[in-house]
């Protein structure tokens, strides 16, 4: 008799404590769902956290960017328009780098000449500068700088230590974009971009940048004139080696 209410006992303290322990695994099954549907947001929230890293740091660059250009602009007599473009050019270079792309490209490609002759009559002032470009990964980058005087100013960044042919085809690239501009009415940011937004296609994974057919086909006929014209150079230097060799025979 006694097990039997021991047994009783047992089995009446057991069922509350059985009842709180199906209790506690539903609460813990309810928990492990609201984690599983948690765990996704969070991996939402984690790529816009490193979508708005990458825009703050595109953002940052440009800041860096936009100072040097206004200080560029700012340092430009606000006279210095028509009679200035006509005795300097408008294409302006800003460090050796850039002059040397600028000379080479005159010298070695007429479509280059005949880029930055339209250039001069475009009514706009171009600074080529090299440097770090705005977009990661990027060879150049072209950019409404301001208005001073009634001209447009335009920046535009070549890629450091790219190599000669590659560094003048870029700027012919570049170029061209400015002409694009200077064609347009646009004078401020959000024109440009609303005008690229009709002639041009957004470039995959970059923020505000564009690219257009044109452009690139003006820097690739450039790239072949160079080339072409640096193989010139060097059959005009072996044959004059060879008359050299010629005439001075060794003995």
């Amino acid at each position: 008799m006694k097990s039997t209410c021991v047994l009783v006992v047992w089995l009446s303290l057991y069922s509350p404590v059985l009842a709180a322990a199906q209790e506690v695994v539903a609460t813990a099954q309810i928990v492990e769902g609201a984690a599983q549907e948690v765990v996704p947001r969070a991996q939402k929230v984690e790529g816009a956290a490193q979508e708005v890293v990458s825009t703050a740091q595109n953002v940052m660059a440009a800041a860096r960017e936009a100072v040097t250009t206004a200080q560029h602009v700012s340092a430009a007599a606000p006279d210095e328009g028509l009679a200035a473009a006509q005795e300097t050019g408008a294409v302006r270079t800003m460090d050796p780098p850039a002059a040397e792309a600028l000379d080479y490209g005159l010298r070695g490609s007429q479509a280059f000449r005949d880029l930055v002759a339209e250039v001069d009559g475009s009514g706009v002032i171009v600074h080529v500068v090299t440097g770090d470009t705005v977009l990661f990964g990027t060879a150049g980058t072209t950019r409404l700088a301001g208005v001073v005087g009634g001209w447009r100013y335009l920046r535009v960044v070549l890629r450091t230590h790219l190599a000669m042919d590659e560094r003048a085809s870029v700027l012919a690239h570049e170029l061209h974009h400015v002409l694009e501009i200077a064609r347009s009415s646009a004078v401020t940011q959000h024109a440009v971009r609303v005008l690229y937004g009709d002639i041009g296609r957004p470039v995959p994974g970059m923020h505000n940048a564009f690219e257009t057919a044109d452009a690139s086909d003006a820097g690739m006929r450039v790239w072949r004139e160079l080339r072409s014209a640096g193989r010139e150079a060097g059959r005009q230097t072996g044959r004059q080696a060879g008359r050299q060799t010629a005439s001075h025979p060794q003995h």
